[in-house]
């Protein structure tokens, strides 16, 4: 998971060309649509971006149905029972709103502090369909094979100039997947663990589906292939039959090093790797536009969004690594994402 706060910040209220009654929030690089009268006096608030997840509370008991809040005071749930729900985007008069923003309710905090445990916030973390109940197991000895992150570009975009030479690839919906061969054995991992051999488990099971994943390890050992395995995981299913599982690659890590794109064309066959749809100078207009298109491979479905990634790699003081993500707004507004609340309290909505 990237970095996940919900950070104290300033507000500054714009017009909403399509309201008189709302105003719009610029938070980072995003964007939040407010009732004008909850904000005209005030200076801070809170910011919950999308795929954040509150808990029913005094301070979150707007978002809930009536009835769940009679079963919550009656019988007082303890945490692990306690409902939740989902933040996400909502358009309001044909503007995008992106995540939720809160009155502060403790005047001694300060701009940049962040509040998510605070307020029992966490982020969302989808359920995978499939083989995800095996068991762990220790990784490769002696390589470097980190969890993989990467920051939205809505919170930190400033980390990369106007006309970077990058690359813009597809981000898939599914489940992050490490595999590589190391002193005669074959790994294969989550985003975040080892797992232990299963006919039932997802990231043995996307090798036998896919056979080239581990001709190219055991021809490459030692490099660690990154990819999404996606197909019948989640919701988005790019066509996939029952059962079916695919794999695209979009990073290979060598020793320690991310290898640059030059080095990833020659290394992955392209049918093999997450689809490539720019190629070019940054340009934020631009990228913000493929984020909300169509999959590329699934035509008929829609995109989750995009992934930048300079042509040579660079690092960032603040946040070490140059590589961002952009959701997709329609991703996030779809229907089956989860229940919708259309009502707009402080500038959130659910």
């Amino acid at each position: 998971m990237s970095t996940f706060r919900c950070e104290i910040v300033p507000i500054k209220l714009e017009p909403h060309p399509n309201a008189d009654s709302l105003s719009l929030c610029r938070i980072w690089g995003y964007t939040v649509v407010v009732k004008t009268s909850d904000w005209t006096n005030q200076d801070r608030g809170v910011y919950i971006p999308p795929d954040s997840v509150v808990p029913l509370c005094d301070r979150f008991a707007f978002l809930f149905k009536q009835e769940q809040i009679d079963k919550w005071k009656e019988f007082r749930y303890s945490n692990e029972q306690r409902p939740t729900t989902r933040i996400t985007v909502k358009r309001f008069r044909g503007i995008y709103s992106q995540g939720l923003l809160m009155p502060i309710d403790d005047g001694k905090r300060e701009i940049g502090e962040d509040v998510a445990e605070a307020w029992g916030i966490t982020h969302f973390e989808p359920i995978i369909k499939f083989g995800t109940n095996g068991d762990n197991v220790p990784g490769p000895s002696g390589l470097i094979a980190p969890k993989y992150d990467v920051e939205s570009f809505n919170r930190y975009g400033y980390c990369i100039p106007e006309g970077t030479p990058v690359y813009v690839t597809e981000k898939i919906h599914g489940s992050s997947s490490r595999h590589v061969f190391h002193n005669g054995i074959m790994y294969c991992g989550s985003r975040s663990n080892w797992r232990a051999y299963s006919d039932k488990d997802l990231w043995h099971q996307v090798l036998k589906q896919n056979g080239w994943v581990e001709d190219w390890c055991l021809a490459h050992p030692g490099l660690i292939l990154f990819s999404e395995i996606f197909g019948q995981v989640q919701d988005l299913q790019y066509g996939a039959k029952k059962g079916q599982l695919f794999l695209r690659v979009f990073d290979v890590m060598d020793n320690g090093r991310w290898v640059n794109y030059c080095e990833l064309e020659e290394l992955v066959a392209p049918e093999n790797r997450a689809p490539v749809i720019f190629i070019g100078p940054f340009e934020e207009k631009l990228v913000r536009e493929l984020a909300e298109g169509n999959s590329h491979i699934c035509p008929d479905q829609l995109s989750e969004g995009v992934v930048i990634c300079p042509l040579v790699e660079m690092t960032h003081p603040e946040i070490g690594r140059v590589q961002f993500k952009i959701v997709s707004n329609r991703y996030l507004e779809r229907k089956n994402h989860d229940r919708l609340l259309v009502k707009i309290y402080g500038g959130m909505f659910l």
